[in-house]
């Protein structure tokens, strides 16, 4: 993908739903129906669960993992900042699938 097609929004958030709603609203604005979602390997899972709790129907949303990212999935358990980093994804995973599957079902 060329360099002047990646667009990336700069203002801060906290937590990744707000980060998706700020995109979403940011495809709004433009009339967006069909987004690439780049985020770090690790965190791709939670993201595409938030994407299907923000995003209707009508919208084609890809959430891929960078190539680019620090995170081993294959091998995480062999470094203490790989174990953190799987330990507090998975805890973040549970809580947001707690919170939001129960919503999509209705």
């Amino acid at each position: 993908m060329p360099d002047e097609s990646i667009i990336r929004i700069e203002e801060p958030v906290t937590e990744t739903m707000n980060e998706l709603t700020r995109v979403r609203e940011f495809a709004r604005e433009r009339n967006w129906t069909r987004l690439i979602i780049v985020t770090s390997n690790y965190h791709t899972r939670r993201s595409l669960l938030i994407t299907k709790y923000l995003f209707d129907s009508d919208w084609r949303i890809s959430v891929v993992g960078s190539r680019h990212d620090g995170f081993r999935p294959n091998d995480w358990w062999q470094e203490i900042r790989h174990i953190r980093t799987f330990l507090l994804e998975f805890q973040k995973l549970l809580v947001y699938e707690m919170y939001i599957q129960p919503r999509l079902w209705f």
